[in-house]
């Protein structure tokens, strides 16, 4: 290493020492110690006259004379009085600053609006839903007692249909029990009786008899009334 870079390196150091010496003495008098008080650079200063107080060693309200002691608020308040105050220029002039306040509460009412209008459409789905869920009910109520009243009519057509059963079987019998009277040879005493009912009864009673003894009164019948016996005989027969 030649002597150039020594020299170099020396100042460099020296000139890092001086600042650093003068940046704690800057400190140290911001903080109220007199400067002969300093440490390391205490002895560059000459020590200030104290009075004959002082040098009796009396303490004037917990303090020596002649110095003024700071608190912490103090020196940092005189540290930030010392701050160099930085202003930001707005990027907006004041009219466009206006227009964009405008714009952003107009967007914000907007915004409220657009949510009022939600919350009413919620409600008013909330209040259609509840709605429909009472109809719901009261067609459900309704379609369990069409079921009801259809179960008691299909109960009641079962009742009639086996009263009609009931009925018919009764007559069948009724009819039966007629026809026994038209039995023997005597035929035309037979139709004669036979023409005497109505042609539906009459054709009951045919259905009855047997077939011979049925082709033998029915020989002896007037043509006319053997039409008409026979057209109602041939709707029971089927």
């Amino acid at each position: 290493m030649n002597l150039n870079k020594i020299i170099e390196f020396a100042a460099i150091g020296i000139g890092g020492l001086s600042l650093f010496l003068a940046s704690f003495l800057v400190f140290a008098l911001s903080a109220g110690i007199p400067a002969s008080q300093v440490a390391i650079v205490g002895g560059l200063f000459p020590e200030p006259e104290v009075s004959k107080q002082a040098s009796s060693g009396e303490v004037i309200d917990g303090a020596m004379p002649g110095i003024v002691e700071k608190t912490m608020d103090d020196i940092l308040i005189s540290h930030l009085d010392r701050l160099p105050t930085f202003t930001i220029q707005s990027p907006f002039a004041d009219d466009e600053m206006a227009e964009l306040i405008d714009k952003l509460k107009s967007t914000k009412l907007a915004y409220e609006e657009g949510v009022r209008n939600i919350e009413e459409r919620e409600d008013a789905l909330i209040k259609r839903d509840a709605n429909l869920d009472e109809k719901d009910r009261i067609l459900k109520d309704h379609m369990a007692a069409l079921d009801r009243r259809e179960a008691e009519m299909r109960l009641v057509q079962m009742e009639l249909d086996n009263g009609i059963r009931v009925a018919d079987a009764a007559k069948e019998a009724e009819w039966a029990t007629i026809a026994t009277g038209f039995g023997g040879d005597n035929y035309k005493q037979h139709a004669e009786r036979l023409v005497g009912y109505k042609a539906e009864e009459s054709a009951m009673i045919l259905k009855y008899l047997e077939a011979d003894q049925r082709q033998n009164i029915t020989d002896v019948l007037a043509a006319e009334d053997f039409r008409e016996i026979m057209a109602a005989y041939s709707k029971v027969a089927e």
